[in-house]
């Protein structure tokens, strides 16, 4: 077909897949006694408060100025988090420090109300997809009336159209599919009693008339196609400009019509347009055609109610997956939590050792692993590492790497082959783009020495009193399941006055001040330096490190990872009688 120009009309024109809008969050703000805002929630991590550098800023001096953060985690789940405001954060009426929200919740902050919700976005959905490619490209144009449903009172309906919209209304309640309800839409439209001609859905660029819909429904027609479907531009353009269900028809029926001009052929017909969703910069509309007599204000209104059945079964629908979503994230993480916390090892004590470990986990999972076998010979191996991924597959393969590691160690591998080995069997075992970052030592007593290979992981670093920290290169290998080639390491004297550290990067990556900044790593090392050169056990300045780490981020945030931390340290028979 040839494009003319004016309105559109279908071409069959192969292009990508409509983009899909994901969930879109926004937090309702109101204030005691003062106006009312809404605000997008674009960031995945966002302060509240009164400071000016808040992503959502709340004047007044009942709020402190770092007050709450809001966060969505890695499952697509949000968070709101009191920062250890002055006045405290209340949701539901109870005071409460931290939050998972799921659309239900009145949050109170200072004088300030809020409430979080959360939509679908667009009305279909990556596993139920109906496009099938084609655009629509411009055509000749007429002239055309509109009316809207702004002026309407209630129309008079049939009995036949009531029972058809409570059985339609029923029908979206038990169809899980997004895609299966837009088609109940279409041909509730197209069959009696409401006798459309032909009914779609469309998505548009709100910001650009000019670019051609795409079809999300392709057209349901209820007699066989004699003719290509004509779209007005007008009548999109208007909708897209009101965002209100419009009728438009060439026989105008009351006084209030809008006269605009519309693609088409001579023929008299009408096309109602309603708004179904809308994300960003596109919008979703219900597009119908009726014959020309049935151009009035009811049929306008019969339609609109059944664009307002299948949004309000849609935001239903979103609840309740949601939910689903939740309770099986909940259900993951527990396995997971479960799963890592079995393979955290022990401090280790003996005649010639002394190994510390703290291990945190973040509230999801982010698959730390960290391990401490002795070996038949008398030396010790000690590795740290960091799975990529987060949740039950992180803890799965930090599992496994762990069975891996003591499996081959225990065999009489050397260090090296183990590293090898590990490599191999996460190439075959990760999908393309995953990797783990590793750090790995053997360290030998009777010879004073550690072996070290690292594995793209934070460099391990020898931590002496009043001398600059030494890294480890290890070999400086590429990452596991990336790596490619031989293994290298490096072997280090061990003395008794040096403590060995080993760390993931949860730690220099914990977010320190509202403008974002991290800890790093420098600063990371000068605070254990200070710690190990105090009194007491190695397990007492590890903890009293940590600590000190800890009190390093204010407003503390909700770590993004977890975080290990493995101190290691020589001892000869003076220290080990201390």
């Amino acid at each position: 077909m040839q494009a003319a120009k004016g309105g559109f009309m279908t071409k069959l024109q192969t292009g990508d897949d409509a983009s899909v809008a994901p969930d879109h969050a926004i937090m309702d703000i109101q204030v005691e006694g003062g106006g009312r805002r809404t605000v997008k929630l674009e960031k995945d991590r966002m302060l509240i408060g009164r400071a000016a550098d808040a992503g959502i800023r709340l004047d007044n001096d009942t709020v402190s100025r770092h007050h709450a953060e809001l966060l969505r985690d890695p499952f697509g789940r949000w968070w709101i988090r009191d920062l250890g405001s002055r006045n405290g954060m209340r949701v539901n009426g109870a005071r409460c420090d931290q939050r998972l929200l799921d659309g239900s919740e009145t949050i109170r902050l200072g004088n300030f109300t809020l409430r979080f919700s959360v939509g679908s976005g667009a009305p279909a959905t990556a596993d139920s997809q109906i496009d099938d490619g084609r655009t629509l490209v411009p055509c000749e144009t007429d002239l055309l009336k509109f009316s809207t449903t702004d002026h309407l009172a209630a129309p008079p309906v049939s009995a036949a159209h009531l029972s058809r919209l409570l059985e339609f209304a029923s029908a979206l309640s038990i169809q899980r599919d997004t895609a299966e309800r837009l088609r109940l839409l279409g041909h509730l439209l197209i069959a009696p009693p409401f006798d459309g001609t032909a009914a779609m859905v469309l998505r548009v660029d709100c910001t650009d008339p000019e670019t051609p819909p795409r079809y999300i429904l392709p057209p349901l027609q209820r007699f066989p196609a004699t003719a290509a479907v004509r779209i007005s531009r007008t009548l999109l353009n208007y909708v897209i400009r009101t965002r209100q269900p419009t009728l438009g028809t060439r026989h105008p029926g009351s006084d209030n019509q809008i006269e605009m001009t519309v693609g088409g052929d001579d023929a008299p017909t009408s096309a109602v347009a309603c708004p179904l969703a809308g994300y960003g910069q596109q919008l979703d509309l219900l597009y119908v055609f009726f014959p020309a007599n049935y151009a009035s204000d009811e049929w306008l209104a019969l339609a609109t109610t059944a664009a307002r059945q299948y949004q309000q079964a849609q935001d239903a629908w979103s609840a309740r997956l949601r939910t689903e979503h939740y309770d099986a994230v909940e259900r993951d993480l527990l396995l997971a939590q479960k799963t890592q916390a079995s393979i955290v090892p022990r401090d280790l004590l003996s005649d010639s050792l002394q190994v510390a470990v703290s291990f945190l986990p973040c509230q999801w999972v982010a698959g730390d692993y960290a391990d401490i076998v002795p070996l038949a010979n008398g030396a010790t191996y000690v590795g740290v590492a960091d799975v990529c991924g987060k949740g039950m597959p992180a803890a799965l393969i930090s599992s496994a790497l762990h069975t891996l590691v003591r499996t081959a160690l225990r065999g009489g591998v050397s260090l090296v082959d183990m590293m090898a080995l590990a490599n191999q069997y996460l190439a075959e075992m990760l999908s393309v783009g995953r990797f783990i970052t590793m750090a790995a030592v053997i360290i030998d007593p009777k010879a004073k020495c550690i072996e070290c290979v690292r594995a793209g992981h934070p460099p391990p670093v020898l931590l002496r009193k009043d001398r600059l920290p030494v890294e480890l290169d290890g070999g400086g290998n590429g990452m596991l399941a990336v790596h490619t080639g031989r293994f290298l390491s490096q072997t280090v004297e061990f003395d008794a006055a040096a403590t060995l550290v080993m760390y993931t990067d949860g730690w220099p990556e914990m977010i320190c001040n509202p403008a974002g900044e991290e800890l790093g790593s420098p600063r990371v090392l000068e605070v254990l330096g200070r710690h190990i050169s105090s009194r007491g056990s190695l397990r007492e300045q590890l903890d009293a490190a940590v600590a000190s780490l800890d009190a390093e981020c204010k407003p503390r945030p909700l770590p993004g990872d977890d975080r290990t931390l493995v101190l290691v340290r020589r001892l000869t028979g003076q220290t080990a009688e201390q």
